[in-house]
């Protein structure tokens, strides 16, 4: 039988493997970010935003979670992402 600390040490386990995923995805981010100015391209990609929105919709279903929540979620990491690209 699992106890209470037992399930506390997953979740931190957890909330550690996505803080890493975080950190990585911040890294890709900003060589992205070096990549599009060196290209002229612009940061902002509104139709590249659409496609991960529906991506992320998609998933949060296989995975029975709450697309609104996951949206709201990805937004803010896009946002961030967008933040880290424009600083760098």
């Amino acid at each position: 039988m699992l106890n209470l600390n037992t399930l506390r040490k997953e979740i931190e386990d957890i909330d550690k493997l996505i803080i890493e995923c975080l950190a990585k995805r911040e890294n890709i981010s900003t060589k992205i970010g070096e990549i599009k100015r060196e290209m002229g391209i612009q940061i902002y990609d509104s139709e590249r935003e659409k496609n991960l929105n529906s991506y992320y919709h998609e998933l949060s279903l296989k995975f029975n979670l709450d697309p609104e929540f996951i949206l709201k979620i990805f937004k803010l990491i896009i946002k961030k992402s967008r933040n880290v690209q424009l600083k760098n």
